[in-house]
């Protein structure tokens, strides 16, 4: 039972180590970039799973624009990005349009459940990939990784590195992929004012 136990946690290990020195890192000169290219076919047969441990099929989303996000939460790169993502399914929830985020956590759905808790991620559904199948089927080499799939499920582009998902360069690309061509929604993000020096009036002086 001890050893048995013991080559799981050197099976898990091997896994990070492999796909954790190709995370992606995230810089100021190019902290993302967007690759187009010819459609290509997806892997409908390939199962990845929900929070209930229930089969999933990308198939099942043919009529919109899927956003397929490869994270983990023990990828910082990854989970700056998140609250963003979660604001994107948010401002993006009345299009034809929808995020899955599929974590590569070996740890499992308790692991990003405890995530999705503790960074207040709300619009977002929980997805595992179970056994890395559809890590594999993609050929992704670094986290975070973002494709592009159009409602007829081929997929058209990726996002490597680490996005602001607020950015309107970023949403312009989503919605060109969107039937329809619907207008952008009103961006939720707001500048956050901590931090900012409030001026008080000096007594004597706050007429």
């Amino acid at each position: 039972m001890l050893q048995k136990h013991y080559s799981y946690w050197i099976i898990a290990l091997v896994f990070i180590t492999s796909i954790a020195g190709t995370s992606f890192a995230h810089t100021d000169k190019a902290p993302w970039q967007f690759v187009e290219y010819g459609p290509r076919p997806t892997p409908d047969d390939v199962a990845f799973f929900d929070k209930d441990g229930d089969k999933r099929y990308l198939e099942e989303y043919e009529g919109k624009t899927v956003l397929l996000v490869f994270w983990a939460s023990w990828c910082s790169s990854c989970t700056q990005e998140m609250p963003g993502l979660d604001a994107l399914q948010k401002d993006f929830r009345k299009l034809p349009f929808t995020i899955i985020a599929i974590s590569e956590d070996y740890q499992g759905i308790k692991a990003i459940a405890d995530f999705y808790q503790n960074t207040d991620i709300k619009y977002l559904d929980i997805f595992h990939d179970y056994k890395n199948n559809l890590f594999k089927e993609f050929k992704v080499v670094g986290m975070p990784t973002s494709f592009v799939i159009t409602p007829d499920g081929r997929n058209v582009g990726m996002f490597k590195g680490s996005v602001n998902w607020h950015d309107e360069k970023v949403r312009d690309i989503l919605l060109s992929h969107m039937p329809g061509n619907p207008e952008e929604p009103k961006n939720s993000y707001k500048d956050s004012s901590l931090n900012q020096v409030i001026n008080k009036p000096e007594p004597g002086n706050d007429k």
